[in-house]
């Protein structure tokens, strides 16, 4: 029997974040608006995924080792981002009632799903209790989120026929 550590419990929801990811793409949920161009956030988030992995898979001499509480609180971290992304995939949709509804809406969807990013993976990389994973993670997301919200924010996401 495998016993349940942090570890194993951070590799779990690496596995569920994919599959809830791919079952968003079979049943056709675009999880960028169509035309978007997302700055690189997607790149980042895989470069996120290859650095969790490894820290938590490859043993090393880390000199900057969490404490094992912190090992925990990851896992609740990502499991939280985890139920974040997963509330907004599957939401049910209603169409907005105008175009000022359906700029607030996606902007606010947006920040979740970053923040949801973001906590997932800092969850993760929490989990293995390597920090400088941690940090780098941290650093990127928080990177590739600003970017993303601020062209959003100043209306460069807005894709409609003028």
């Amino acid at each position: 029997m495998v016993e349940w550590t942090p570890h194993v419990a951070g590799n779990t929801l690496i596995a569920a974040w994919l599959a809830l990811e791919a079952a968003a793409r079979v049943i056709r949920i675009d999880t960028r608006r169509a035309g978007v161009d997302d700055r690189g956030a997607g790149l980042v988030l895989w470069g996120c995924y290859i650095v969790a992995a490894l820290a938590l898979n490859v043993e090393g001499s880390l000199l900057l080792v969490l404490p094992r509480i912190v090992e925990h609180i990851g896992i609740a971290a990502a499991a939280g981002g985890l139920a974040i992304r997963a509330a907004l995939l599957f939401q049910p949709l209603r169409p907005p009632a105008d175009d000022a509804e359906r700029e607030t809406r996606t902007l606010r969807e947006s920040r979740a799903s970053r923040f949801s990013n973001l906590a997932f993976w800092m969850g993760v990389t929490g989990a293995s209790g390597n920090l400088i994973a941690m940090l780098t993670v941290m650093v990127a997301i928080s990177a590739a989120t600003a970017v993303a919200l601020s062209s959003r924010v100043r209306g460069d996401w807005d894709t409609r026929p003028r």
